[in-house]
């Protein structure tokens, strides 16, 4: 084994229980949604794009790490807009940036889920 399998490990399996602790099957998604700290709620909205959904949760798909228990305020635009509050539940070094799997404050609807999944 070399030193490079043996530090990832830790890391491989952390996350493997934290995937583990999933009871709602998650949604490939691609669309763009709108993002932004809620602890610096002047700043301005950005772009992500949306790696999957669950009815309550969300992973993202950015291009800088956020820390663990940060909240996000995320918008979904559509006929009207969706919006959530998510908690970072953790965040994984991806190709190209940075997988960042959300807690929803409130859970999706049907229709709400549609509209991202369409």
């Amino acid at each position: 084994m070399s030193a490079t399998s043996a530090q990832e490990t830790p890391s491989i399996a952390s996350n493997r229980s934290w995937f583990e602790k999933r009871i709602e099957p998650r949604h490939n998604c691609r669309k763009l949604v709108r993002i932004r700290p809620v602890t610096t709620p002047e700043s301005s909205f950005r772009l992500s794009l949306v790696q999957d959904v669950s009815a309550n949760g969300i992973g993202l798909l950015l291009s800088n790490q956020v820390a663990p228990g940060a909240l996000l305020e995320v918008e979904v635009e559509g006929r009207s807009c969706t919006r959530r509050f998510a908690r970072v539940m953790h965040c994984t070094k991806h190709e190209g940036g940075w997988l960042v799997g959300c807690q929803l404050n409130h859970s999706l609807s049907d229709s709400e889920m549609e509209k991202l999944l369409i």
